[in-house]
């Protein structure tokens, strides 16, 4: 069984089902993230425990991932790291850990890992680090990358710097990149932009990167224009290559564009899922879809969801989906899914 469990894979689960662990559960849960021998996934699930460990644990947990944090010799896996780990803590302590995380992503030595980290951080900084964190994405030499890094932070831009960034994207190689770079400077563009805009999506031929910046796109439109934009970004999803990133798409669109799914759409939808093969992909899919629902939708596919989950091989795969469900339970089924996922992990 051991071996069969993926560690990454049990971290998530771990981190899902944590506030629902019964006491006797926490010990084992504990060992079971301490046995974790990549130091990454060992510092996700000691950090999923964190807050639902009893003080004298607590304590240990969180210098225990301090320690494998600081093992790490790749400074973008240190960064992503302290971030899984700071999130989880108080805001003295995140703050404490998040500046120490700024501080390794100004000296990350390559352009393009120090503008993932930069885009990865800015979320989390503290307001008197934000400008620092614009200027150093601002002095990236490669152009893609920061394009991509300051489109993040377009929330904080000058008017200046948001007419340069929605200058620079066309030139983003990589169309998945130049369609999320879109997708976040949006929201920044007067209405005078958003037509160089509409261009920069109609020269993407990715259907997914294409789908992914119209969507965001349509948000910003109105009348004829925003009807348009919703029905080429759906007519595309219709149109993908395969059942799985159909549902995919569909589901992306409907999430960002529509307030409650068509009875339709959610049929259409979960026949896509249904056709697709692969048993993690179709039971990611289903969590997708119940995420996009409104509650009182939730319960027409959450058996189709659970039956996915359950059908996955690997126990620690089949664990780490079931617990992805956890949340849209009903109470009175709820204890008996989380002792489903406890007995695939073993605790």
């Amino acid at each position: 069984m051991k071996a069969e469990l993926d560690e990454w894979a049990i971290a998530r689960a771990l981190g899902r089902v944590a506030k629902y662990l019964p006491d006797r559960s926490k010990d084992k849960a504990l060992v079971l993230a301490r046995n974790s021998i990549d130091p990454s996934a060992r510092i996700r699930a000691l950090s999923g425990l964190i807050n639902v460990l009893p003080p004298i644990h607590q304590a240990a947990a969180i210098q225990e991932a301090r320690t494998a944090i600081h093992s790490l010799s790749n400074p973008w896996l240190r960064v992503r790291a302290m971030l899984i780990l700071a999130i989880r803590l108080s805001p003295e302590a995140k703050d404490r850990i998040v500046r120490e995380a700024f501080d390794t992503t100004l000296n990350i030595p390559i352009d393009w890992v120090r503008g993932r980290a930069l885009n990865l951080i800015y979320g989390h900084l503290p307001a008197n680090l934000l400008d620092r964190a614009i200027e150093a994405a601002s002095r990236l030499q490669n152009l893609d990358m920061r394009t991509v890094a300051l489109s993040s932070m377009s929330n904080r831009l000058a008017d200046q710097l948001v007419s340069e960034v929605l200058r620079d994207i066309p030139s983003i190689g990589d169309e998945s990149l130049r369609a999320d770079a879109l997708k976040d400077v949006l929201p920044r563009l007067s209405f005078d932009q958003l037509k160089p805009a509409r261009s920069i999506v109609d020269n993407i031929q990715d259907t997914a990167a294409r789908v992914n910046a119209l969507s965001v796109l349509a948000g910003q439109l109105s009348g004829t224009e925003r009807s348009a934009a919703i029905d080429e970004a759906f007519n595309l999803a219709r149109h993908a290559d395969d059942d799985a990133r159909r549902a995919d798409l569909l589901i992306l669109i409907a999430a960002r564009l529509l307030t409650g799914l068509p009875v339709e759409l959610v049929n259409e939808i979960a026949d896509a899922i249904r056709r697709t093969i692969e048993p993690e992909i179709r039971a990611d899919l289903f969590d997708k879809l119940i995420a996009a629902l409104p509650a009182d939708q939730q319960t027409i596919v959450l058996p189709e969801a659970l039956g996915a989950a359950r059908s996955i091989e690997k126990a620690a795969s089949r664990a780490e989906a079931l617990s992805g469900l956890i949340g849209y339970i009903s109470i009175d089924q709820r204890e008996a899914i989380v002792h489903e996922v406890l007995a695939m992990l073993q605790i």
